[in-house]
C-alpha cells in the first residue's frame, strides 16, 4: 500500500528528523494550553487536543498514501472524496464519543448537533488543523519528490555514461577489431559478395552507435533492426556456432522503447560466456511479447572465461530501473534466461 517513499522516510537520520518537528510542535501548544490540555477551556485561537494528535495521521496518511496513490495518476475527485469522507468519518466518531461520555439531559441528538457546530469539529471547525496538516504534507512529499527526482537524473547520467563507455569499450577493442578483420580477410578470399555485406553491416554498427549512444532509449524498432545486423556479424564469424532465433509476436515495435544498445548487451553476454560449436550449437531464443523481451538458452559456459568487467547486466539492470521504474528479470539456472519490460511510447 505504501510506496517506496514510506521505507525511506522512517530511515534514521529522517526519522529524528520528524520525530523532533512533532516533538517541538507539541511541546510548543502545551506551553500554550498549560492546563487546557485537560480542563478543556482552550481559547479560540487554538487548535482541540484531539485535532492536534490526528494531524501526524493526516500528514503521513495524505504524504505517504493518498497523494501517490489517487494524484500520481490524476484523480483528483476520488483524492477529495477520500480526503472528505476521511475527515468526516473522524469527526462522526469523535462526536460520538464526546456525545456518549458528557450526556446531559438534552439528549444524544441535541449533544451531538451541539458539537457538530462547535469550533472544535475537525472538519469545519476554525483554526482547522487537519487541513494545516494536510497542506503541510503536500509540500513535504512534493519537495522531497523534487530532491529523490534529482538523485535518480544525476544517477542515471552516471549510469548512461558507464554505458557509453562500456559499449564504446566493447566495440573499440582490439580483439573485437582484430577478430573482424580476421573474419573479414577469410571472406574477401572465398566470398567477395558475403565480404561486402560483412563490411556493411560492420560499419553499420558502428554508425548506429555513433548516432544513438548519447540518447537514454531509442525506439524499439531500430534495436530491433540493429541486433539482425549484430547477429550476422557474429554467425557469420563464428559458422553455425551459434543459432540465434529471433521471433517478433509484438508487431510493429515503433511504439515502444528501450535503452540504447540493451539487445547488443545481452547478445554479446551470450556469446562472452557461452561455448558454442558448430557440431552441437547453442540455440538462443531471442522473443518480444506482450510479457516483454526475452533472451533464453541452455546455459554452456566456456572452459576458458574472457576477460570481463561483469558490469554489463548490472548496469542495463540500473538503466532500466531508472528509465521505466521496472525491474529486469534474471533467471540464472540450466537454463539463462533475460527479460526486459516493454516501455510504452507515450
Amino acid at each position: 500500500m505504501f510506496n517506496k517513499l514510506s521505507a525511506a522516510i522512517f530511515r534514521y537520520r529522517e526519522g529524528i528528523i520528524h520525530l523532533m518537528t512533532w516533538l517541538f510542535f507539541y511541546s510548543t501548544i502545551n506551553v500554550n494550553w498549560g492546563a487546557s490540555w485537560v480542563d478543556g477551556k482552550q481559547h479560540l485561537e487554538h487548535i482541540s487536543p484531539i485535532s492536534a494528535l490526528l494531524m501526524p495521521v493526516f500528514f503521513y496518511a495524505n504524504a505517504l498514501w493518498w497523494i501517490p496513490r489517487y494524484l500520481r495518476d490524476g484523480a483528483w475527485l476520488r483524492y477529495i472524496g477520500v480526503v472528505v469522507l476521511a475527515l468526516l468519518l473522524v469527526e462522526v466518531l469523535r462526536i460520538m464519543l464526546v456525545t456518549t461520555l458528557s450526556l446531559g439531559s438534552g439528549g444524544f441528538i441535541d449533544g451531538f448537533a451541539n458539537q457538530w457546530w462547535s469550533r472544535d469539529n475537525l472538519a469545519i471547525g476554525f483554526p482547522n488543523s487537519l487541513l494545516s496538516a494536510l497542506a503541510m504534507s503536500f509540500a513535504y512529499r512534493f519537495s522531497r519528490d523534487w530532491i529523490v527526482n534529482n538523485q535518480e537524473i544525476m544517477q542515471l547520467r552516471a549510469e548512461k555514461t558507464e554505458a557509453q563507455l562500456n559499449a564504446l569499450q566493447s566495440q573499440i577493442d582490439p580483439h573485437f577489431l582484430f577478430n573482424n578483420l580476421n573474419t573479414l580477410d577469410d571472406l574477401i578470399d572465398r566470398d567477395q559478395a558475403l565480404a561486402k555485406e560483412y563490411v556493411q553491416k560492420l560499419a553499420g554498427l558502428y554508425r548506429y552507435l555513433a548516432a544513438n549512444l548519447e540518447d537514454n532509449v531509442v525506439s524499439l524498432q531500430e534495436e530491433w533492426s540493429f541486433i539482425k545486423d549484430y547477429i550476422f556479424l557474429i554467425e557469420t564469424r563464428f559458422g553455425e556456432s551459434y543459432q540465434f532465433r529471433l521471433d517478433n509476436q509484438v508487431g510493429d515495435l515503433r511504439s515502444y522503447l528501450i535503452p540504447t544498445a540493451a539487445l547488443q548487451v545481452l547478445v554479446e553476454n551470450v556469446v562472452k560466456h557461452n561455448q558454442g560449436l558448430p557440431a552441437d550449437p547453442l540455440v538462443v531464443d531471442l522473443y518480444i511479447g506482450e510479457d516483454g523481451i526475452k533472451v533464453e538458452h541452455i546455459k554452456r559456459p566456456k572452459l576458458v572465461r574472457e576477460k570481463s568487467l561483469g558490469t554489463g547486466l548490472k548496469n542495463l539492470a540500473a538503466r532500466y530501473r531508472l528509465l521505466s521504474d521496472q525491474e529486469m528479470e534474471l533467471l540464472d539456472g540450466d537454463r539463462f534466461m533475460v527479460r526486459l519490460p516493454l516501455i510504452k511510447q507515450l
